[in-house]
């Protein structure tokens, strides 16, 4: 699995991501959720997402 989190509630280990692209990758032999966007945030604001423009496309899925 690939993922993307925002750990702002335990771990702090990682931040919010801009402009990621998951293009033309073979995945092979994968469980699912092969790719995972997991925002912990416990603060909302409807006016400002934890991630932006991520965009998946080009790639082939294999799953196990």
């Amino acid at each position: 699995m690939s993922g993307i989190a925002e750990d702002a509630q335990s771990w702090f280990e990682s931040g919010y991501v801009r402009d990621v692209s998951v293009k033309n990758n073979l995945f092979e032999k994968c469980e699912e959720p092969i790719i995972n966007i997991h925002p912990e945030n416990s603060e909302v604001d409807s006016h400002r997402h934890v991630h932006e423009r991520i965009e998946v496309y080009g790639n082939r899925f294999n799953v196990k």
